[in-house]
């Protein structure tokens, strides 16, 4: 389903329908023809797939009558954006999804009664540094984890200074909780390089259920 915002004229459109596809990049809107691959999924693809079927299994057949409720009443109290930017509801899985998929990652129990509204949090601000004589560390992050949170970090594989932005794929996320004291060791010593550019991104997880949006920046690995 494509998503259609409309003024005098169209003025944008994101997803896809009828075989065309909507998007933008930074040249500004286009349309392409839709393209199914007649592939198997990759194994991260499959990864992804297992982990969402779990969360879908354990919201309805694991939660009881009062926590699946505390989601709803989250979906009817909490927005979220669509790719057009416009306000939407999320329903009760499609939040429970959220909080937990990361936490899923990390092999961390569930949350599953719902935070109270806002679902949202900020994210902490990260020191990031690097040589090739030390790899990548986390060496401060502010306010400091309380017992519960869980911070989850991303790099890209090295590249080169001339990229600017980069939107994937990324590394295996790496998790810290409250109890890891920086810092933080995030790419080794023998795997950084001199002249080499890190993007990096992170994105936070509080005891109480509340997720940040994610995190992007860059480092670049000059001595």
């Amino acid at each position: 389903m494509a998503l259609i915002r409309y003024g005098p004229m169209v003025a944008d459109a994101r997803g896809s329908t009828n075989g065309v596809c909507f998007s933008r990049n930074r040249s500004g809107a286009y349309t392409r023809a839709r393209v199914v691959m007649a592939v198997e999924p990759s194994m991260a693809q499959s990864v992804v797939r297992d982990r969402l079927r779990r969360l879908q299994e354990w919201f309805r057949e694991e939660l009881t009558d009062p926590e699946q409720e505390s989601w709803r009443k989250l979906g009817e109290q909490a927005q979220g954006l669509n790719k057009l930017g416009d306000s939407i509801r999320l329903t009760a899985q499609n939040h429970f999804i959220m909080v937990n998929a990361l936490l899923d990652i990390a092999g961390i129990p569930y949350i599953e009664f719902a935070p109270p509204s806002p679902v949202r949090c900020d994210n902490p601000a990260l020191t990031v540094s690097g040589t090739g004589a030390t790899g990548i560390s986390v060496t401060a992050i502010l306010p400091a984890m309380t017992v519960g949170d869980v911070c989850f970090i991303q790099l890209s594989p090295p590249q080169s200074h001339a990229i600017v932005k980069y939107s994937g794929p990324w590394l295996p996320i790496i998790f810290k909780i409250s109890t890891d004291v920086v810092p933080w060791l995030i790419r080794a010593i023998d795997e950084t390089n001199i002249g080499e550019r890190y993007f990096w991104r992170c994105r936070y997880v509080t005891a109480l259920g509340r997720v940040s949006t994610y995190n992007f920046n860059v480092l670049d690995i000059v001595a």
